[in-house]
């Protein structure tokens, strides 16, 4: 198995962060969901995810 780090995702947005998910190992991906503290506030932020998923980012401004 591929070292599995965090920072691989939480450094990438958009078309990056989908070749990142593609080419990892699903048990890989898989430890992500237990990620704690910053690293998962890095992880899953909506500004990362939303251009990775096709959408436009949601303006509250």
């Amino acid at each position: 198995m591929a070292d599995c780090h965090v920072s691989d995702f939480t450094s990438k947005t958009g078309t990056e962060l989908v070749e990142q998910i593609q080419q990892s190992e699903t048990t890989c991906i898989n430890t992500l969901f237990n990620v704690s503290g910053e690293d998962s506030k890095a992880l899953f932020r909506e500004e990362q995810h939303g251009p990775a998923l096709g959408r436009p980012r949601r303006d509250d401004g």
